[in-house]
C-alpha cells in the first residue's frame, strides 16, 4: 500500500519575492526564510520532520489565497516544494513525477493557506 500525506500550510510567498539579490549574491528573502521556518515547525508538530521520502511522488497543491487579487499559481509552487524539502519531508523536489496545482476561493479568514497532498507515484 502506498504512503500518503496530507497537510495544510500557510500561504507561500511568490517566487518573485522568494529570492533577493545583493550585487552578484542571490539569497533567500526574509519572507522565504519565515515561510520555510513555519513549514518546518508544522512538519515537526505532525511528526513528519525528517520523514525523508525517497520514492517517486505525485503532489497536489490546493491554493486558497488571502484575497481576490490576481496571481500566477506557478509562482507559489517553488516555495512550497523547497519548504517541504528543507523541512525534511521529501529528499529532493526532483523526485516529483506528477504535480497538480489548483486555485480555490479565497480564504474567508483572509490569511491564505494551501493544502498539500503527497503520495507515492504509481
Amino acid at each position: 500500500m502506498s504512503r500518503e500525506y496530507r497537510l495544510t500550510i500557510g500561504w507561500p510567498p511568490t517566487a518573485n519575492t522568494y529570492y533577493r539579490r545583493a550585487g552578484t549574491v542571490i539569497y533567500l528573502s526574509a519572507k522565504g526564510r519565515l515561510f520555510k521556518k513555519q513549514v518546518a515547525q508544522q512538519l515537526k508538530a505532525l511528526n513528519l520532520h525528517g520523514e525523508g521520502l525517497k520514492c517517486r511522488l505525485s503532489v497536489t497543491i490546493g491554493l486558497y489565497p488571502p484575497n481576490r487579487r490576481a496571481f500566477d499559481i506557478d509562482n507559489r509552487v517553488k516555495p512550497v516544494l523547497d519548504a517541504l524539502q528543507d523541512g525534511g519531508l521529501i529528499v529532493d523536489d526532483g523526485q516529483i513525477d506528477r504535480l497538480t496545482v489548483e486555485r480555490f476561493e479565497k480564504d474567508p479568514n483572509k490569511a491564505g493557506y494551501c493544502h498539500v497532498w503527497l503520495r507515492e507515484a504509481g
